[in-house]
């Protein structure tokens, strides 16, 4: 294949992703960079795959508190999302989410708030109410509101949440059990 194929970037990325599972960061976020140069040079910078290698870098930053460089790689991959996916498309939805997520880490808590509640409604309307990813950006949005001591948005929204993570994904599955732990906590 040679040094300079998308495969040998996708390698760079996964080999990444597996390092950050493990907190590995100084290990990871230099595999993130250089997969994300390699695809800019071999895509173009205007391509989806350059958009997810900022994605997963900034994903690297956010656990690693650099709330700033995620924000902006977030931002950016959004800008390309949404230049050449076009606004109707699911993973505008999964930008927003992941904005919105460090907006809340930097108290940019109204904000964050809009960001969880145009994701959800776009979730719901592109991959159905019914979709796990739904749930996922429910529980985002009853944790702010927690994190507000808005107590019983905060209820019903875990409630709503877990009873779709539940039937899309089971009631033991690690999301349905973490949103049952969350709705506990608050009780």
């Amino acid at each position: 294949l040679g040094d300079e194929h998308p495969n040998v970037a996708a390698s760079f990325n996964n080999l990444a992703n597996l390092y950050r599972s493990q907190s590995r960061y100084e290990e990871a976020d230099p595999l993130y960079q250089h997969a994300l140069e390699l695809n800019k040079r071999i895509l173009g910078a205007e391509h989806p795959t350059v958009a997810q290698n900022m994605n997963n870098l900034a994903n690297s930053y956010y656990r690693q508190n650099r709330y700033e460089e995620a924000e902006s790689l977030y931002q950016q991959a959004l800008q390309i999302k949404t230049r050449v996916l076009g606004t109707e498309h699911p993973d505008i939805a999964t930008s927003l989410n992941n904005l919105a997520t460090v907006y809340v880490a930097e108290q940019r808590l109204t904000e964050a708030e809009e960001l969880y509640a145009k994701a959800i409604e776009q979730r719901k309307r592109l991959l159905g109410e019914q979709h796990p990813y739904v749930a996922v950006s429910l529980n985002n949005l009853a944790a702010l509101y927690a994190k507000q001591g808005r107590s019983t948005e905060s209820r019903a929204i875990y409630e709503e949440a877990l009873v779709l993570a539940s039937e899309s994904l089971g009631p033991d599955h690690p999301t349905s059990v973490s949103i049952k732990n969350k709705l506990k906590a608050l009780a």
